[in-house]
């Protein structure tokens, strides 16, 4: 009984190593006219909020052109506002408000905020949420509840 056991557990354990070696499938990059008719399609279903369709449009475009401070503001955003992995938007966020200030997206340092309170990453959001008030000058839109954010950072770190 007892090879049985170990046995069982030998080749359930082989198992679990082979079905974490495989590899993610490789995105597939756009040729030149599918790239221009993805870009509209994932800017179309961004502002149609169906943020599911645009992430993964938005995922292959980033393939095309991994340096595009908006393509990567977009992936982050949608990661933000989905279910997904809402953690997965902070490297395309953090690529995003690094970029150079014509290209910097308007409030991409707020929801790099939101990005880490999700992620749990409570300290960093507190301070990415006062360097954006800084960036503002100590003035911001009331629509964005900056405030009720910061209030949740202080919350949950506690």
């Amino acid at each position: 009984m007892k090879k049985l056991v170990c046995l069982f557990i030998l080749i359930a354990s082989f198992t679990m190593v082979n079905a974490q070696k495989k590899k993610q499938p490789v995105i597939k990059a756009y040729s030149n006219d599918e790239f221009k008719l993805a870009k509209k399609d994932a800017e179309s279903f961004y502002k149609a909020y169906n943020y599911a369709a645009a992430l993964k449009i938005y995922e292959r475009l980033l393939v095309n052109e991994p340096n595009n401070a908006d393509f990567n503001y977009k992936m982050g955003m949608c990661y933000i506002n989905t279910n997904v992995a809402k953690e997965k938007a902070i490297p395309y966020l953090e690529f995003a408000a690094n970029a150079n200030t014509k290209d910097k997206p308007k409030d991409v340092t707020f929801d790099l905020g939101k990005g880490y309170l999700y992620a749990g990453l409570y300290d960093k959001a507190i301070e990415t949420f006062e360097a954006f008030r800084l960036e503002k000058g100590g003035s911001v839109d009331v629509k964005l509840k900056f405030n009720q954010w910061v209030e949740w950072s202080h919350a949950a770190k506690n």
